[in-house]
């Protein structure tokens, strides 16, 4: 019994020690609450999160804490949008063109709502003055960094923009990799049709955002002759589309079972904002786009049609807990 005590504490040691080497130190930390401007208790809440086993900024196929970790000391160093830009584009997303399964690591930034998120953020409130220190509600998901910025700082229209920027300069790196390493040469818009076709089968219409991909298969003579693409995107759209359906059906009848037990509205859109990781303003808009399109049926007869009854309880219980 001793001796499974001592190796469970030791266990415990060298767990805990590994986990302060993947986050950063008391100083780092308090310059990236200074840069970002926000609260440094919110700030550490985020890391660690981000770097928990729970993470949806590392995947072992693209990305690894290593990684995060550099990227975070890089904006930390850098003076102004100018410095941090060069070191991102010059140094940082360069490491990620020679990764085996391209594919996957050009899927992963396309989904990427972290360095995306950090750079265009820092890019909305470089040099204006501050008062108040950026506090947030400590949320339970992955995205923490992302969820705590304050809207008037980071949009969806910006975040797309600095996705599609950085996609759109990783695929001409990846292709200048290719080149540089094999004797046949790749043509760029045959390669990005190539890799658009392996990217459609899991991301679909998504592709889309990134200007390097839009470019090459938005003309017409280009996507007559990708039909096979075509199928497939138009697939994946029609999956998604299915899916973020069910979705709004499912919080529409989430929202109206909670009133019926007692809850006010507004509290309604706070308490799933928690359970499905959105902003409540995102939860009331769908429930009223979904109200709009029912026509008056009744939200229970919902719930039977789409088999939702196991789930919507289950969702109760664990709103009720919180």
């Amino acid at each position: 019994m001793m001796q499974d005590a001592v190796i469970f504490a030791l266990f415990q040691f060298v767990e805990n020690l590994f986990s302060e080497v993947n986050m950063l130190n008391p100083q780092e930390i308090k310059s990236l609450s200074k840069k970002l401007n926000f609260d440094e208790k919110n700030t550490k809440h985020c890391l660690r999160i981000l770097f928990s086993d729970k993470s949806n900024s590392i995947d072992n196929d693209v990305m690894h804490s290593g990684d995060i970790l550099d990227f975070l000391r890089m904006i930390i160093k850098a003076k102004n949008k100018a410095e941090r830009k060069k070191q991102f584009y010059s140094n940082f997303l360069p490491k990620f063109t020679k990764k085996e399964g391209k594919s996957k690591t050009v899927i992963y930034f396309i989904r990427d709502n972290f360095f995306c998120a950090i750079l265009c953020y820092l890019d909305s409130i470089e040099n204006k003055k501050f008062k108040k220190k950026f506090e947030s509600e400590f949320w339970e998901n992955l995205d923490t960094f992302y969820f705590s910025m304050p809207e008037e700082h980071i949009n969806y229209p910006m975040l797309c923009r600095e996705k599609s920027d950085i996609v759109s300069v990783l695929t001409y790196k990846i292709i200048e990799t290719i080149n540089s390493h094999e004797s046949e040469y790749v043509f760029e818009q045959d390669y990005i049709v190539e890799l658009s076709k392996e990217i459609a089968k899991e991301i679909g219409f998504q592709l889309f955002v990134v200007d390097a991909f839009r470019d090459v298969l938005v003309s017409v003579e280009e996507l007559k002759s990708h039909t096979k693409l075509l199928k497939e995107t138009s697939r994946n759209l029609q999956i998604y589309r299915r899916k973020a359906r069910d979705s709004h059906i499912f919080i529409y009848c989430l929202c109206e079972t909670l009133r019926d037990i007692g809850y006010k509205a507004e509290d309604t859109y706070e308490e799933i904002s928690k359970i499905v990781y959105m902003e409540n303003t995102s939860v009331r808009r769908r429930y009223f786009e979904q109200k709009k399109q029912i026509k008056g049926l009744h939200y229970k007869n919902l719930i039977k049609t789409n088999d939702l009854d196991s789930r919507i309880q289950q969702a109760v219980k664990r709103i009720s807990r919180t």
